[in-house]
């Protein structure tokens, strides 16, 4: 009888370690593989949608400082050539550059340039170092009459990116382009070297 007993207990037991092993431990491993899949998913969407925030942001200023009425004003009086170059061309343009400082200041950019229809630069942020990853953007705006976001290799600064739109008249005639140029390293470059895993 107490053998029958002992043999009962170990069928049990041997029942019992079957069942933990063959069904409890896969069926805990799966629960935690389904909430790590879900936690990747929820970071990745929030990178996302970061990402796609910046980027609708950063064309959002290019554009309200395409809107500017100074930018207008500003390549009104370049396209009609009147006294000395633009830059030193009096009110227009000094409060141009004031604004475009006021805003690389705030936002942390690297600056700001205004062109001209001919791709030629109006107005700038004063720290701004012109070469061709700025020219670049422009010519492509000015060309397209759309904005763009662009990566280019600036001389003095390395990778950056750029945020440009077009200046319209009352017309919708593209009569310029405004470009802002941005450090990636500041925070896009951080952004994605961030891993989704982990804490």
């Amino acid at each position: 009888m107490q053998a029958l007993g002992l043999s009962l207990l170990f069928i049990t037991l041997a029942m019992a370690t079957f069942w933990f092993v063959a069904f409890f431990i896969p069926g805990q491993r799966q629960v935690a593989v389904d909430g790590w899949l879900r936690d990747l998913d929820v970071r990745a969407e929030i990178r996302k949608e970061a990402l796609q925030r910046y980027f609708v942001d950063g064309l959002a200023n290019a554009e309200t400082l395409a809107a500017y009425p100074t930018a207008l004003q500003v390549l009104a009086v370049r396209s009609a050539g009147a006294g000395p170059p633009v830059a030193d061309a009096g009110v227009p343009a000094a409060h141009l550059e004031e604004l475009l400082g006021n805003f690389v200041r705030i936002q942390g950019v690297l600056g700001v340039v205004l062109w001209d229809a001919d791709g030629k630069p109006c107005v700038k942020s004063r720290d701004l170092i012109l070469d061709a990853a700025c020219t670049a953007p422009a010519r492509e705006v000015l060309a397209s009459g759309a904005p763009a976001i662009g990566f280019h290799l600036h001389e003095a600064f390395g990778p950056i990116l750029t945020f440009s739109a077009p200046v319209r008249s009352a017309t919708g005639d593209t009569r310029g382009a405004v470009v802002i140029a941005v450090d990636p390293r500041a925070w896009l470059y951080p952004l994605l070297a961030q891993p989704l895993a982990g804490t």
